[in-house]
């Protein structure tokens, strides 16, 4: 009985090898068989080590990130407007522009911050900040002033000046210009809102469009103003008298001068159409990117109308429920364009 069971013991063995050399005529089955990056029980180079040409063990190359878009010089001669408490101002005086020419009263500062709010109603808006950024501003050289309107930028950043009279009493009476109070590089006008409280988004959509259109017809006259102003030309584009008109400025009109503008992503804000504004108003863009608010130290995005309460906490929010610079945001960089000669009998105007 035992001889029996071994006997057939034995020939299940056989039987067993005979089956696993059909399986495998090249020899017996090692460890890791059909595994890829595995040859004879030992791990070998991995197919993906030898597709991208890097020896195994080597760290793989980290892609450096695209340094934060600053759209200005640090010796950039910067207008400000529509300041909320001054962060923004005072992020970038203190960080990536160097103020010259400034001091406590002195009026002429290479950067000057202005607000729609009279200094009472921004003290009332941002209690906390407000009056920290102004003395922090104030420190470096830079400039600081109150209620000035960026739909009404021209008038409030120029002064009349009389020109040589010629001619009869009528005509030397006429004969004024507007003239800068000083020349800027760059203008920064970061999220305007007109926040007007109107609940119906179209109308909404409609007064912040209003806004921005003026805004940019101001700006573009400034611009090609200080830069004939620089270059030693007729002021005042519509002054009377004046011989000059927009088509002489060449292909690159008002050179070297820009408006910096920042918006919030999303449905609403691409509704604005601010490409659109800006070319119907005489400019183009010159370029577009990714606002980082982190890289402007101290920087909090706060509501137009002021900084609201969490009613939990009792502690003041910034812009969207806290989110602030946090949100994410595009730069809209944008320069003269080449005037197109008006239509005959065409008046155009900068108010």
């Amino acid at each position: 009985m035992l001889k029996h069971f071994k006997r057939q013991q034995s020939q299940q063995q056989q039987l067993g090898r005979k089956k696993q050399k059909q399986q495998h005529p090249d020899g017996p089955v090692r460890a890791g068989a059909g595994v890829p990056g595995v040859k004879d029980g030992r791990i070998g180079k991995s197919s993906s080590s030898a597709s991208t040409g890097q020896s195994p063990g080597r760290p793989t190359k980290k892609v450096k990130a695209a340094p934060p878009l600053i759209p200005f010089a640090e010796n950039d001669r910067v207008l400000f407007v529509g300041e909320g408490d001054f962060s923004f101002a005072h992020a970038c005086m203190t960080h990536h522009l160097i103020p010259s020419g400034g001091g406590a009263g002195a009026g002429d500062s290479s950067c000057l911050a202005t607000s729609l709010d009279s200094i009472d109603d921004l003290l009332a808006k941002y209690p906390d900040t407000v009056r920290p950024n102004l003395e922090s501003i104030a420190d470096v050289g830079g400039e600081v002033r109150h209620g000035i309107d960026a739909t009404r930028l021209y008038d409030a950043l120029t002064t009349t000046r009389k020109l040589p009279g010629v001619g009869g009493k009528k005509q030397q009476r006429n004969r004024r210009t507007r003239v800068p109070e000083r020349c800027f590089d760059t203008i920064v006008f970061m999220f305007p809102h007109a926040a007007a409280g109107i609940a119906d988004q179209d109308r909404n959509i409609l007064t912040n469009q209003n806004l921005l259109s003026a805004f940019f017809a101001q700006a573009r006259a400034l611009m090609l103003l200080w830069s004939r102003y620089e270059a030693g030309r007729s002021y005042d584009t519509h002054a009377y008298d004046n011989d000059d008109d927009d088509d002489d400025d060449g292909e690159h009109p008002a050179e070297g001068k820009k408006v910096c503008m920042t918006l919030a992503e999303g449905p609403t804000y691409e509704k604005w159409d601010v490409r659109g504004l800006a070319r119907a108003a005489g400019l183009r863009v010159q370029r577009t990117g990714t606002f980082r608010g982190d890289a402007f130290p101290g920087y909090t995005h706060q509501r137009t109308e002021g900084a609201s309460v969490d009613n939990r906490t009792g502690s003041r929010r910034g812009f969207s429920g806290g989110l602030g610079e946090e949100r994410a945001a595009r730069w809209y960089i944008f320069e003269v364009a080449p005037a197109r000669k008006p239509k005959s009998g065409a008046n155009p105007t900068h108010r």
